[in-house]
């Protein structure tokens, strides 16, 4: 199977991809969120400005939620609040269909989700939970726990390079705090996460993740306050996060995606907030808001695009 840049993908065996893979060339999406807890999936164009458009549903109205892509057939949305454990699925081509087709290992609180090359779809952590879960896409399947994050905390941010992913910052129960630890897990192999480099600060609520092919980057979330912090750090080398920019709004637990030269962050609370915004990835600059989600929301999808 190929890409939406032609490149070959050999879903769930020894297939590679190159680097660049996890990023999306059209669409982003929004599926679910809160406040009121809602189904509806919403898609941001990258190809030009403008506000969101609602598409469909979801099979159950759920909050903090996590996405995964395939990168070319099939978004992903994996549950965590709202007491679901569904993994749903739909087409990116032709008419909307949403379908559920099968569980995570349980329900708890996160935002953590990444995508590999091989065709697996990953959702990380959760209150007092240090699990990695791994499902196949493009099969019905429950997900199965693979390996261990260093530190069991929930409202994290995930997101992937084309070998590994990522899970960064996060509340910790016990004792209670937000976490500024990077740590990484490889798609190679199933292993536990290791601890890679810090964050500028402690943060939660770190939904607006996204990546260019060199680089992770964290948007918004919770320090205290609402952030509309942008940090990055680099693949090339385990390292630190560094504060390069901000976006246009304060806000936590919002949602974002991958384009191939931007990052999106949109939603939120501060207090609830349906704002797009998108930053460059050429250059350590400051967000613009581009346009409106459907529906003011917090909770949202982070890390789903095509």
């Amino acid at each position: 199977m190929t890409n939406f840049y032609g490149q070959y993908i050999g879903f769930g065996g020894g297939g590679a991809a190159p680097a660049g893979v996890f990023q999306g060339e059209s669409y982003g999406y929004r599926a679910g969120g809160g406040n009121p807890v809602t189904n509806v999936v919403d898609s941001v164009s990258f190809t030009s400005d403008g506000n969101a458009t609602d598409i469909g549903d979801l099979t159950v109205a759920r909050t903090w939620t996590a996405g995964a892509t395939d990168f070319s057939t099939y978004g992903y949305t994996m549950a965590a609040g709202s007491g679901t454990a569904v993994i749903d699925r739909f087409a990116f081509a032709g008419t909307f269909s949403c379908s559920d087709v099968g569980d995570i290992l349980q329900t708890h609180y996160t935002h953590a989700g990444a995508s590999s090359p091989q065709g697996y779809g990953y959702y990380s952590g959760g209150a007092n939970v240090l699990f990695i879960d791994k499902f196949q896409m493009q099969a019905s399947a429950n997900s199965t726990d693979v390996g261990d994050l260093t530190v069991a905390r929930e409202e994290n941010g995930g997101t992937c390079s084309d070998t590994y992913g990522y899970v960064v910052g996060g509340y910790v129960p016990t004792p209670a705090g937000h976490s500024d630890i990077i740590e990484k897990f490889p798609f190679a192999s199933d292993a536990n996460s290791t601890d890679v480099g810090n964050l500028v600060a402690g943060i939660s609520g770190a939904g607006g993740t996204s990546a260019s092919t060199t680089h992770g980057y964290l948007a918004n979330g919770y320090s205290g306050s609402a952030q509309n912090m942008i940090q990055k750090w680099t693949f090339a080398s385990d390292a630190n996060a560094t504060d390069v920019a901000d976006t246009a709004y304060s806000s936590y637990h919002p949602g974002g995606a991958s384009a191939t030269a931007y990052g999106y962050v949109w939603g939120g609370r501060n207090p609830y907030v349906n704002n797009i915004n998108k930053y460059t990835f050429a250059s350590d600059a400051n967000g613009t808001d581009v346009g409106d989600l459907t529906q003011v929301i917090g909770y949202t999808t982070a890390g789903l695009q095509v």
